[in-house]
């Protein structure tokens, strides 16, 4: 894989990395002031799966651009 290759995908899961940030922090997944038959239900809810598969999606994001770093700082550090 090519030099200009990772720091492309270090950049876009980078960006990815922010706006699952954003939206995990929001208040659009919210899930307070439920009672307890409420949150026994919240596995059936679309926006708390979400926010979970949302939670995963973040760290593979992180996950991702760490590992295109290190190759960056690896591939200079060979080259010298």
């Amino acid at each position: 894989m090519e030099l200009k290759n990772i720091i492309r995908l270090a950049i876009v899961c980078a960006f990815l990395s922010v706006i699952t940030t954003l939206l995990i922090h929001s208040t659009i997944f919210e899930f307070r002031n439920l009672d307890f038959n409420e949150e026994i239900q919240l596995y059936k809810n679309f926006k708390y799966n979400f926010s979970k598969w949302l939670i995963i999606a973040h760290c593979l994001f992180v996950l991702v651009t760490m590992w295109a770093v290190f190759l960056i700082g690896l591939k200079e550090k060979l080259a010298w």
